[in-house]
C-alpha cells in the first residue's frame, strides 16, 4: 500500500481540514512524462526533434548521409548536437552530411544526453553519388576574411542557409563547432578541351569584438576530359572559383 502523507488545509472561516495523498501520486506529479522515440522522430514534453530528410551518399564502406532535421527543447536556452553543430540555439533547423545514423542532444559539451534519434533513410538516390570532401590538412592558411553581425553560436544556423541556398552540402571539421568544410561544386567557364573544374571551401570562425569572424579557404582542382584531378593549370578554372568564392563571402557576411 502507498505511503500516504497528511497535509493541513485552513479554509477562509479558520476550519482545519485533513487532506490525505498518497506519495505514489506526489511522485507522479514530479516524474517527467516519458519521451517517444522512433526512427526520425523523437517527441515528449519540452521536446521536438523531427528528421524530414537522409539520404545516402558513397558507398557502404565509406558511407556519408546528408540529413535534415529541426527541432525544439522547451526551457533550455541552448543544446549540444553531438558529431553535428555543436552548441547551438534550442530551437533552429539544420541539413549537413553526417557519417552516422544518430541524431544525439545533450545539455552540454560534456553533459548529459537529453535524447537520442536513431535516424533512418528515407531516400535512395539511383546509382551510385559520391560526395568527395577535401581533407582538412588540403586547405591553405590563408583566404578570404569577413565579419557577420552576430555571435558565433548563431553564425553557424546563418551558415547552414547559407550553404544550402548555394547547393554546397557541407560537414563538421575534427573541431566541430568550429570549422565547415563543403564538398566539392562544379564550377562553371568556357572550356576550351573538355576540362572540368570544381572548388570546396573550408570555413573557420570565432568571435571577435561583438561580433562573428570567420575566413574562406578554397581548394581547387581540374580534370580534362580523360585524367585524374590535378591542381588548376588554367586561369579561367581558378576565376570561375573565386566567382564562387566572391559569392559566398558576399552572403555570409550580410
Amino acid at each position: 500500500m502507498p505511503r500516504q502523507l497528511l497535509l493541513s488545509v485552513v479554509a477562509n472561516g479558520g476550519t482545519k481540514f485533513a487532506l490525505v495523498l498518497s506519495a505514489a501520486f506526489v511522485m507522479a506529479q514530479t516524474i517527467p512524462s516519458p519521451v517517444t522515440i522512433q526512427p526520425n522522430l523523437a517527441k515528449g514534453e519540452g521536446i521536438n526533434v523531427e528528421a524530414k530528410e537522409v539520404i545516402p551518399y558513397n558507398s557502404p564502406q565509406n558511407p556519408l548521409y546528408k540529413i535534415s532535421y529541426m527541432y525544439k527543447f522547451d526551457g533550455r536556452s541552448t543544446v549540444f548536437i553531438d558529431g553535428g553543430p555543436g552548441l547551438v540555439s534550442s530551437e533552429g533547423q539544420f541539413t549537413y552530411l553526417a557519417r552516422t545514423l544518430t541524431l544525439t542532444f545533450l545539455t552540454s559539451p560534456n553533459g548529459t544526453a537529453i535524447v537520442s534519434v536513431p535516424l533512418q533513410v528515407t531516400f535512395v538516390p539511383a546509382g551510385e553519388v559520391s560526395q568527395t570532401t577535401p581533407n582538412e590538412s588540403d586547405f591553405p592558411s590563408a583566404g578570404k576574411e569577413g565579419d557577420w553581425p552576430g555571435t558565433s553560436m548563431e553564425f553557424k544556423i546563418h551558415v547552414n542557409k547559407v550553404l544550402n541556398s548555394l547547393d554546397m552540402s557541407y560537414g563538421f571539421c575534427s573541431a566541430q563547432d568550429q570549422c565547415f568544410i563543403t564538398t566539392y561544386k562544379s564550377v562553371d567557364f568556357a572550356a576550351q578541351h573538355g576540362e572540368r573544374g570544381e572548388v570546396a571551401v573550408k570555413i573557420v570562425y570565432g568571435d571577435r569584438e561583438g561580433k562573428a569572424h570567420f575566413r574562406i579557404l578554397t581548394k581547387v582542382q581540374e580534370k580534362l576530359s580523360h585524367g585524374s584531378w590535378l591542381e588548376p593549370r588554367d586561369q579561367v578554372v581558378v576565376e570561375a572559383a573565386e566567382g564562387v568564392v566572391k559569392r559566398l563571402l558576399e552572403q555570409l557576411g550580410s
